[in-house]
């Protein structure tokens, strides 16, 4: 496990750090600081010796799958392991749902599922959506909730966002009621994602967009999404143009083992996400931290042979 002191620079405004403190503090770096930093857009990798060049990092990817084609293709994208879960909750739950676009139920979910799962999940980190912004996307006529019963009792929702001209839904919030682990860990949120892509997909929507994660392949949110057969791309606007930096004040031995445990997808020509994936002769890529759908092919450096760091 890493511990040397390391540093994480992005380009863009200073909130921006929430969208990578948490997963770079999971990544057992200690003394982790974010600062703001006006190169940070321009390259991951400084030395020369790296014949690959000066890579960048979005600080956002948006992972979205293609329901334009109706629910029986959207099912056989995601895969075998997602599905055989599925059925496994769904047959132990029984679950039922309904679809809310009232807002008493829609500020019922914010305050007593989406709010306390939050903060159950990511603490100190947590970025939420404000009460504001949820005010202006429901005077906007753009919310559903998705709300999940079991036996007769309401246990979690989802609340995603309608784009009619663009025929695009968006999954934005998930919760359970209170931000109970054990809801959670049932897998309830596996389900919820089931049945807003079989809305989507039996709605006339052409793509449901399950939002936003970190551009790291070891990153559990975008493995897991990756399993719906979702596709990649750098996030739109100020998100995915932003960049990241990392630099390492310990030894080159601790840069490289974040690398060989991150595997990460930079930008490359024409704007496609390019995997990159790294190793020596005692550590093998990471290669089954596979890549979501339209990313390039992978890219696999020896450290060994190449000094990225």
């Amino acid at each position: 496990m890493c511990r040397d002191a390391t540093a994480v620079t992005h380009s863009g405004p200073e909130e921006y750090a929430r969208h990578v403190l948490p997963f770079v503090a999971a990544a057992w770096l200690a003394a982790t600081r974010i600062t703001q930093s006006p190169e940070a857009a321009r390259c991951l990798v400084r030395t020369g010796e790296f014949s690959h060049g000066e890579l960048v990092l979005p600080l956002r990817v948006e992972l979205a799958v293609d329901t334009v084609d109706g629910w029986t293709a959207v099912q056989s994208a995601i895969s075998r392991k997602e599905r055989a879960h599925h059925r496994r909750v769904t047959r132990t739950l029984s679950p039922s749902f309904s679809r809310e676009e009232g807002w008493s139920d829609v500020e019922r979910f914010y305050e007593t599922m989406y709010l306390p799962t939050m903060a159950s999940l990511h603490g100190d980190y947590a970025r939420v959506m404000t009460r504001e912004t949820l005010d202006d996307e429901f005077a906007l006529g753009r919310v559903t909730l998705l709300q999940m019963q079991v036996d007769g009792a309401i246990v979690a929702g989802a609340l995603a966002l309608r784009d009619d001209t663009r025929k695009v839904l968006t999954g934005r919030l998930l919760g359970v009621v209170g931000g109970r682990a054990e809801l959670r860990k049932l897998g309830v949120f596996d389900v919820l994602y089931f049945e807003l892509l079989r809305m989507a997909a039996d709605t006339g929507y052409g793509s449901f967009n399950m939002s936003g994660g970190e551009p790291f392949l070891s990153s559990g949110t975008l493995q897991h999404k990756r399993r719906y057969g979702a596709h990649v791309t750098a996030a739109p606007g100020p998100l995915g143009e932003a960049g990241i930096t990392l630099e390492f004040s310990g030894s080159r031995t601790v840069a490289n083992q974040f690398l060989f445990d991150n595997p990460f997808l930079a930008r490359g020509a024409g704007g496609q996400l390019v995997p990159y994936y790294f190793h020596d002769q005692n550590t093998g890529p990471r290669l089954e931290l596979r890549p979501p759908r339209d990313c390039t092919p992978p890219v696999v450096v020896d450290v060994d042979l190449e000094r990225p760091f």
